[in-house]
């Protein structure tokens, strides 16, 4: 009688380790799943502000056209 009731004894505390041992795994499984989905968005705001300075550090050139001087101006020059 004495053996059943400790064989149930340590039965349920078996159990119980089990238990606290999957919920301790389920959550260090979120937690790690939560570091990915935080790493992944800080990628993408990295990737986003990289383009967005790429944009910024396009200048557009202007060029600026000159007309030629007049054949007239160029002989006062040479003489």
């Amino acid at each position: 009688m004495i053996r059943d009731v400790m064989k149930a004894s340590l039965k349920k505390r078996d159990e119980e380790r089990m238990k606290n041992s999957v919920e301790k795994l389920v959550d260090e499984l979120k937690k790690t799943v939560e570091e990915g989905n935080d790493e992944q968005k800080d990628e993408k705001v990295k990737e986003e502000d990289q383009n967005q300075t790429a944009k910024e550090a396009e200048v557009p050139t202007i060029k600026v056209i000159t007309k030629p001087e007049s054949s007239e101006v160029l002989n006062k020059n040479v003489e």
